[in-house]
């Protein structure tokens, strides 16, 4: 019976890109709650900036 791969550790890379989208994000949401103090818009918002911003250093870094 084979045995089953083991997962890959997260590379640097990956790490430095979940950072930099993660601080994007928070900073838009917060800047955008500060604005118009609305938490549900803020999320949202924070949730479509941390992929738009995971695509761009995802691009950039390659």
């Amino acid at each position: 019976m084979p045995t089953p791969p083991t997962p890959k550790p997260l590379t640097i890379r990956y790490a430095l890109i979940l950072l930099l989208a993660l601080i994007t994000a928070v900073t838009a949401g917060s800047l955008l709650y500060l604005s118009t103090h609305s938490v549900a818009l803020s999320i949202l918002t924070a949730g479509g900036v941390f992929a738009a911003s995971w695509h761009f250093y995802d691009d950039l870094i390659a």
